[in-house]
C-alpha cells in the first residue's frame, strides 16, 4: 500500500464527507488519491485560511472531524488563523501539510519552515512523518488525539518523498469510539446539594453540549429548573433560541451590556461543556467570587482547573450528566422558584426578544432595538 493510499482510507473509514485544500506540489500523491471519489470529496479551495475554516465548520456542523491539507511554507502560515480558531473552539481537526523532501530537511530549501516547532502552540499535537511504514499508525493516532478529552487540531507534517512513497501498513483502525467519561454517584449528590441551595440558578452551554448531542436533554434540565440560559461564546446552537429561557448568547460586549443581567445576578452557575473563555465569563468576571460554579465538561484539564476555580467540577459526559444530577432533582427537597424570581425570568425574556429582534419601522435608535 502506498501512503497516499493510507492517508485516503484512513480518511475514507471515519466517513468523512469532505476533504478542503488548496493544491501543492509537495502532497501530489495524495491528492491523486482522491481522483474519482465522490465521499470523501476533494474541494480545492482558493485560499489556506479558507480551506482550514470549511474544514473547521464542517466539523462543528457534522460532528466529525475536519481534515484539510495545503502546502508548506506560506500554505501553512495562512491556515494559522484557522488552527487557533480550532483550538480555541475545541474543533476537532486534522491536518497534512506538505513538507519538503526529507533528504533536504533543515537545509532551508525553498519554502521550508519547521511545521511541528511553528504550529506547537495552536495544536493539540504536531508530528512529522519519517517512516512510510508507520504512516498508517501515526494518521490513526491523529484523529484519536484530535477527539479525545477537549477535541482540538492536529498537524502532520508530510513530506514530499514520504508523500509518494509504498510500503505502508494497513490500518489497524477497529472503529473504536472514544469512551465519555462518567458522573460519579458523590459528585451527583455533591451537586444536587449546591442546587438545593441556590435560589437564582443559571446555566452556561457551551461546545460538549453539541458534541454529547444533549440540547434536548438540557432543555429539559432548564425546564426542570427553571433557570435562564445562556449559550457560551459561537455557541448558539447549544439551545433553541426560540425557547422562553433562552436569554441570548455570550459576546464580546455582553459585559456592558443589560442582557447579560440573569448570568451577572445569579447566585449559582452551572456551566456545561464550556472551558469558559474570556467572552463567555464577560472578561472573567463571571463567576464571581460570590457566585457559586458547577463545571461540568469531558475534559479532565479544563473541567474545575479555570482562573477562578469551581465548587464541583463534574468531569463527565454532557448529557449523561444532566440526566443523572436532573433525575436526583426528582427526589430532592428542591423548593421551585418564588414567583418574583418567575415574574423576573418573563420579563428578561421580553427584554432580549425585544433588543434583539429587527423591527422595520425606523424606532430602533428611540426604544434600544435592531432596525432593519
Amino acid at each position: 500500500m502506498t501512503v497516499a493510499e493510507a492517508i485516503f482510507t484512513a480518511i475514507k473509514i471515519r466517513k468523512i464527507d469532505y476533504v478542503f485544500c488548496v493544491p501543492g506540489e509537495s502532497f501530489l500523491a495524495t491528492m491523486d488519491s482522491f481522483y474519482g471519489s465522490l465521499k470523501p470529496l476533494l474541494v480545492s479551495a482558493r485560499h489556506e485560511e479558507g480551506a482550514g475554516i470549511m474544514a473547521e465548520a464542517y466539523a462543528k456542523a457534522s460532528a466529525k472531524t475536519g481534515v484539510c491539507m495545503v502546502t508548506r511554507g506560506p500554505g501553512l502560515t495562512h491556515l494559522s488563523i484557522a488552527l487557533h480558531t480550532a483550538k480555541q473552539d475545541s474543533t476537532p481537526l486534522v491536518v497534512f501539510v506538505g513538507q519538503v523532501p526529507t533528504h533536504v530537511r533543515h537545509r532551508e530549501a525553498f519554502q521550508e519552515l519547521d511545521v511541528v516547532e511553528l504550529t506547537r502552540s495552536i495544536t493539540k499535537w504536531a508530528v512529522e512523518l519519517s517512516r512510510a511504514d508507520r504512516v498508517a499508525e501515526i494518521v490513526d493516532k491523529a484523529f484519536h488525539i484530535a477527539n479525545s478529552g477537549r477535541p482540538g487540531p492536529v498537524v502532520i507534517s508530510l513530506p514530499e518523498d514520504i508523500d509518494r512513497s509504498s510500503g505502508a501498513e494497513h490500518s489497524v483502525w477497529r472503529g473504536a469510539t472514544v469512551g465519555a467519561p462518567s458522573a460519579s454517584t458523590k459528585g451527583v449528590e455533591k451537586a444536587v446539594s449546591i442546587i438545593e441551595e441556590a435560589e437564582r440558578p443559571c446555566i452556561v452551554a457551551g461546545e460538549g453540549v453539541l458534541r454529547a448531542n444533549a440540547t434536548d436533554k438540557l432543555v429539559h434540565f432548564a425546564e426542570c429548573l427553571e433557570a435562564p440560559v445562556f449559550t457560551a461564546w459561537r455557541r448558539f446552537d447549544a439551545f433553541p433560541n426560540k425557547h422562553p429561557l433562552y436569554m441570548g448568547g455570550l459576546h464580546l460586549s455582553s459585559i456592558s451590556n443589560d442582557l447579560s443581567d440573569p448570568l451577572k445576578k445569579a447566585d449559582l452557575i452551572i456551566a456545561i461543556g464550556t472551558r469558559l473563555d474570556e467572552f463567555t465569563t464577560l472578561n472573567y468576571t463571571s463567576p464571581s467570587r460570590n457566585q457559586k460554579l458547577i463545571h461540568i465538561d469531558q475534559s479532565p484539564e479544563d473541567t474545575g482547573g479555570i482562573w477562578i476555580g469551581a465548587d464541583l467540577a463534574l468531569v463527565a459526559d454532557a448529557g449523561e450528566a444532566i440526566i443523572k444530577i436532573e433525575g436526583a432533582l426528582k427526589h430532592s427537597k428542591r423548593l421551585k422558584p418564588s414567583k418574583a424570581r418567575q415574574t423576573q425570568i418573563v420579563d428578561w425574556r421580553e427584554h432580549y426578544t425585544k433588543r434583539t429582534t429587527p423591527r422595520s419601522y425606523r424606532i430602533g435608535l428611540k426604544d434600544g432595538t435592531i432596525d432593519l
